[in-house]
Protein backbone atom coordinates (compact mmCIF):
# COMPACT_ATOMS: atom_id res chain seq x y z
CA UNK A 1 0.00 0.00 0.00
CA UNK A 2 1.28 3.44 -0.91
CA UNK A 3 2.49 5.37 2.13
CA UNK A 4 2.98 9.10 2.64
CA UNK A 5 5.30 10.41 5.36
CA UNK A 6 5.31 14.17 5.98
CA UNK A 7 8.71 15.46 7.03
CA UNK A 8 8.77 19.12 6.01
CA UNK A 9 8.81 20.88 9.38
CA UNK A 10 11.57 23.05 10.82
CA UNK A 11 11.45 21.69 14.41
CA UNK A 12 11.88 25.14 15.92
CA UNK A 13 11.15 23.84 19.44
CA UNK A 14 14.07 21.40 19.18
CA UNK A 15 16.70 23.75 17.80
CA UNK A 16 18.74 23.76 21.01
CA UNK A 17 19.40 20.03 20.67
CA UNK A 18 19.10 19.35 16.94
CA UNK A 19 21.54 22.15 16.02
CA UNK A 20 19.59 22.62 12.81
CA UNK A 21 19.36 18.94 11.90
CA UNK A 22 15.95 17.92 10.46
CA UNK A 23 13.87 16.30 13.20
CA UNK A 24 13.12 13.11 11.20
CA UNK A 25 16.88 12.47 11.07
CA UNK A 26 17.31 12.55 14.84
CA UNK A 27 18.58 9.17 16.00
CA UNK A 28 17.04 7.06 18.74
CA UNK A 29 18.99 3.91 19.55
CA UNK A 30 21.38 4.60 16.68
CA UNK A 31 18.71 4.86 13.99
CA UNK A 32 16.83 7.88 12.63
CA UNK A 33 13.11 8.29 13.28
CA UNK A 34 12.46 8.36 9.54
CA UNK A 35 14.43 5.21 8.79
CA UNK A 36 12.72 3.39 11.67
CA UNK A 37 9.33 4.21 10.16
CA UNK A 38 10.27 3.15 6.64
CA UNK A 39 11.74 -0.15 7.85
CA UNK A 40 8.82 -0.92 10.18
CA UNK A 41 6.19 -0.12 7.58
CA UNK A 42 8.03 -2.15 4.96
CA UNK A 43 8.00 -5.16 7.27
CA UNK A 44 4.20 -5.09 7.24
CA UNK A 45 3.85 -4.76 3.50
CA UNK A 46 3.61 -0.99 3.19
CA UNK A 47 5.22 0.82 0.29
CA UNK A 48 6.15 2.35 -2.04
CA UNK A 49 6.89 5.46 -0.01
CA UNK A 50 6.85 9.17 -0.62
CA UNK A 51 8.38 11.59 1.86
CA UNK A 52 7.18 15.18 1.69
CA UNK A 53 10.22 17.29 2.46
CA UNK A 54 10.77 20.95 3.21
CA UNK A 55 13.37 22.08 5.68
CA UNK A 56 16.84 20.94 4.55
CA UNK A 57 15.32 18.74 1.87
CA UNK A 58 18.71 17.73 0.47
CA UNK A 59 19.78 16.18 3.78
CA UNK A 60 16.58 14.16 3.88
CA UNK A 61 16.95 13.03 0.26
CA UNK A 62 20.54 11.93 0.86
CA UNK A 63 19.51 10.02 4.00
CA UNK A 64 16.60 8.25 2.27
CA UNK A 65 18.42 7.34 -0.91
CA UNK A 66 16.30 5.15 -3.17
CA UNK A 67 14.02 3.92 -0.36
CA UNK A 68 11.41 6.57 -1.11
CA UNK A 69 10.38 9.25 -3.56
CA UNK A 70 10.76 12.78 -2.24
CA UNK A 71 8.30 15.59 -2.98
CA UNK A 72 9.24 19.12 -1.92
CA UNK A 73 6.86 21.53 -0.18
CA UNK A 74 8.40 24.89 -1.12
CA UNK A 75 6.21 26.73 1.40
CA UNK A 76 7.26 24.61 4.38
CA UNK A 77 8.15 27.66 6.45
CA UNK A 78 4.59 29.02 6.46
CA UNK A 79 2.44 25.87 6.14
CA UNK A 80 1.61 22.84 8.26
CA UNK A 81 1.22 19.10 7.70
CA UNK A 82 -2.15 19.41 5.95
CA UNK A 83 -0.55 21.42 3.16
CA UNK A 84 2.45 19.09 3.01
CA UNK A 85 0.16 16.10 2.56
CA UNK A 86 -1.60 17.84 -0.34
CA UNK A 87 1.66 17.77 -2.31
CA UNK A 88 1.41 13.96 -2.41
CA UNK A 89 -2.07 13.96 -3.97
CA UNK A 90 -1.02 13.13 -7.52
CA UNK A 91 1.50 10.55 -6.33
CA UNK A 92 -1.26 8.75 -4.39
CA UNK A 93 -3.39 8.91 -7.55
CA UNK A 94 -6.73 8.00 -5.92
CA UNK A 95 -5.40 4.70 -4.50
CA UNK A 96 -5.62 3.46 -0.89
CA UNK A 97 -2.78 4.88 1.18
CA UNK A 98 -1.31 5.09 4.65
CA UNK A 99 -0.23 8.43 6.08
CA UNK A 100 1.89 9.38 9.07
CA UNK A 101 4.09 12.04 10.57
CA UNK A 102 7.86 11.63 10.50
CA UNK A 103 8.51 12.62 14.13
CA UNK A 104 7.09 9.48 15.75
CA UNK A 105 8.74 6.64 17.67
CA UNK A 106 6.39 3.69 18.05
CA UNK A 107 6.15 -0.05 18.58
CA UNK A 108 5.81 -2.14 15.37
CA UNK A 109 2.63 -3.71 16.78
CA UNK A 110 0.91 -0.40 16.09
CA UNK A 111 1.55 -0.81 12.37
CA UNK A 112 0.41 -4.42 12.59
CA UNK A 113 -2.91 -3.21 14.00
CA UNK A 114 -3.27 -0.81 11.09
CA UNK A 115 -2.28 -3.45 8.54
CA UNK A 116 -5.22 -5.66 9.57
CA UNK A 117 -7.48 -3.09 7.92
CA UNK A 118 -5.88 -3.61 4.50
CA UNK A 119 -7.05 -1.05 1.93
CA UNK A 120 -9.63 0.28 4.37
CA UNK A 121 -9.79 3.42 6.47
CA UNK A 122 -8.64 3.42 10.09
CA UNK A 123 -7.56 6.22 12.43
CA UNK A 124 -5.26 5.18 15.29
CA UNK A 125 -5.52 6.69 18.75
CA UNK A 126 -4.42 5.97 22.32
CA UNK A 127 -7.11 6.03 25.01
CA UNK A 128 -4.49 5.88 27.78
CA UNK A 129 -2.83 9.14 26.73
CA UNK A 130 -4.82 12.33 27.21
CA UNK A 131 -2.69 15.39 27.97
CA UNK A 132 -3.69 19.04 28.18
CA UNK A 133 -1.35 20.09 25.37
CA UNK A 134 -1.84 17.02 23.18
CA UNK A 135 -3.87 16.59 19.98
CA UNK A 136 -6.90 14.97 21.58
CA UNK A 137 -9.84 13.33 19.84
CA UNK A 138 -13.43 12.32 20.38
CA UNK A 139 -14.81 8.96 19.26
CA UNK A 140 -18.42 7.85 18.87
CA UNK A 141 -19.52 4.27 18.14
CA UNK A 142 -16.10 3.35 16.83
CA UNK A 143 -15.79 6.33 14.50
CA UNK A 144 -13.74 9.50 14.50
CA UNK A 145 -15.73 12.60 15.51
CA UNK A 146 -13.07 15.30 15.77
CA UNK A 147 -9.53 16.00 16.89
CA UNK A 148 -8.13 19.22 18.33
CA UNK A 149 -5.81 20.39 21.08
CA UNK A 150 -8.63 22.53 22.49
CA UNK A 151 -10.90 19.57 23.34
CA UNK A 152 -11.51 19.58 27.13
CA UNK A 153 -9.84 16.69 28.96
CA UNK A 154 -13.12 15.43 30.36
CA UNK A 155 -14.56 15.17 26.83
CA UNK A 156 -11.57 13.53 25.11
CA UNK A 157 -11.41 9.81 24.41
CA UNK A 158 -7.67 9.70 23.79
CA UNK A 159 -4.75 11.15 21.89
CA UNK A 160 -4.39 11.32 18.12
CA UNK A 161 -1.31 9.44 16.87
CA UNK A 162 -0.81 10.91 13.43
CA UNK A 163 -0.83 7.41 11.92
CA UNK A 164 -3.74 6.68 9.59
CA UNK A 165 -4.88 4.64 6.63
CA UNK A 166 -7.41 5.51 3.95
CA UNK A 167 -9.49 3.55 1.50
CA UNK A 168 -9.37 4.82 -2.08
CA UNK A 169 -12.75 6.53 -1.64
CA UNK A 170 -12.02 8.12 1.73
CA UNK A 171 -8.54 9.15 0.61
CA UNK A 172 -9.95 10.95 -2.42
CA UNK A 173 -12.48 12.73 -0.19
CA UNK A 174 -9.70 13.66 2.23
CA UNK A 175 -7.70 15.33 -0.53
CA UNK A 176 -10.83 17.10 -1.79
CA UNK A 177 -11.45 18.43 1.70
CA UNK A 178 -7.84 19.55 2.02
CA UNK A 179 -8.12 21.44 -1.26
CA UNK A 180 -11.31 23.16 -0.12
CA UNK A 181 -9.46 24.26 3.02
CA UNK A 182 -6.47 25.51 1.03
CA UNK A 183 -8.75 27.46 -1.29
CA UNK A 184 -9.80 29.39 1.82
CA UNK A 185 -6.11 30.02 2.63
CA UNK A 186 -6.07 27.73 5.67
CA UNK A 187 -2.40 27.00 5.04
CA UNK A 188 -1.29 26.66 8.66
CA UNK A 189 -3.90 24.12 9.77
CA UNK A 190 -3.16 20.59 10.93
CA UNK A 191 -4.34 17.58 8.94
CA UNK A 192 -7.08 17.03 11.52
CA UNK A 193 -8.72 20.26 10.34
CA UNK A 194 -9.73 18.53 7.09
CA UNK A 195 -10.62 15.28 8.86
CA UNK A 196 -12.92 17.16 11.22
CA UNK A 197 -14.74 18.61 8.23
CA UNK A 198 -15.09 15.13 6.73
CA UNK A 199 -16.65 13.82 9.94
CA UNK A 200 -18.93 16.85 10.13
CA UNK A 201 -20.11 16.01 6.61
CA UNK A 202 -21.12 12.53 7.77
CA UNK A 203 -18.15 10.52 6.50
CA UNK A 204 -17.55 7.48 8.72
CA UNK A 205 -13.88 7.22 9.71
CA UNK A 206 -13.30 4.06 11.81
CA UNK A 207 -10.81 4.21 14.66
CA UNK A 208 -8.68 1.69 16.54
CA UNK A 209 -7.29 2.08 20.03
CA UNK A 210 -3.61 1.14 20.45
CA UNK A 211 -3.80 1.35 24.25
CA UNK A 212 -0.88 -0.36 26.01
CA UNK A 213 1.59 0.01 23.15
CA UNK A 214 4.48 2.48 23.60
CA UNK A 215 4.83 5.46 21.28
CA UNK A 216 5.90 9.08 21.40
CA UNK A 217 5.70 12.19 19.25
CA UNK A 218 8.99 14.10 19.39
CA UNK A 219 8.27 17.82 19.86
CA UNK A 220 10.43 19.08 22.73
CA UNK A 221 14.01 18.48 23.94
CA UNK A 222 12.74 16.41 26.86
CA UNK A 223 10.97 14.12 24.37
CA UNK A 224 14.29 13.00 22.91
CA UNK A 225 15.51 12.00 26.36
CA UNK A 226 12.23 10.20 27.10
CA UNK A 227 12.37 8.42 23.73
CA UNK A 228 15.84 7.05 24.40
CA UNK A 229 15.47 6.18 28.08
CA UNK A 230 11.80 5.18 28.40
CA UNK A 231 10.04 4.47 25.11
CA UNK A 232 12.78 2.62 23.22
CA UNK A 233 13.41 0.14 26.09
CA UNK A 234 9.67 -0.58 26.22
CA UNK A 235 9.59 -1.20 22.49
CA UNK A 236 12.55 -3.54 22.68
CA UNK A 237 11.21 -5.61 25.56
CA UNK A 238 7.67 -6.24 24.30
Amino acid sequence: MKTVIVAAGMARRLREVTKGKPKPLMEIGGKSLLMRSIETLSNFGYGPFVVVTGYKQHELKKHIGDLATCIFNPWFETTNNMTSLWFAKHWVNSEPFAYLHADLLYHPEIIYKMSKHKNNTVMLYDSSSIGEEEMKLIVDNGNFVCSDKSIPLDEADGEWLGINQFSAEDGALFFEMIESCLEKKNFENYDTFALNKMADAGVKLPVEDIVGLPWLEIDFPEDLDKAEKEILPQIQEI
